[in-house]
């Protein structure tokens, strides 16, 4: 089981600089995931209790040895509070059929 010092010394290899600014996020979502986590200071076994994403995951994600599905990065991101808003700066382009 990970103790609160544990999970913040492993979450502590993962330094991140995450710049939000009026909801816009300046970097990708993996980072601010990360940064969430290590943020909250909860123990990965809470965070798994109540998400359902398993520890060793969660785990292996904060140390950029894996990646996260897009269900799980949703499960996430609800409970931490996040969302995704588009940067008005960058709109997606559509592209031209002719």
């Amino acid at each position: 089981m990970c103790g609160r010092r544990e999970t913040q010394q492993i979450l502590q290899v993962a330094e991140l600089s995450v710049i939000i600014h009026n909801m816009t996020i300046a970097n990708p979502i993996t980072d601010v995931l990360r940064q969430a986590i290590i943020d909250s200071g909860l123990p990965l076994l809470k965070i798994e209790q109540d998400t359902g994403v398993q520890r060793a995951s969660l785990s292996r994600f904060v140390r950029g040895m894996n990646s996260l599905r897009l269900d799980v990065a949703d499960k996430l991101a609800a409970y931490f509070g996040l969302t995704l808003t588009p940067n008005a700066k960058k709109q997606p382009t559509k592209n031209a059929k002719g």
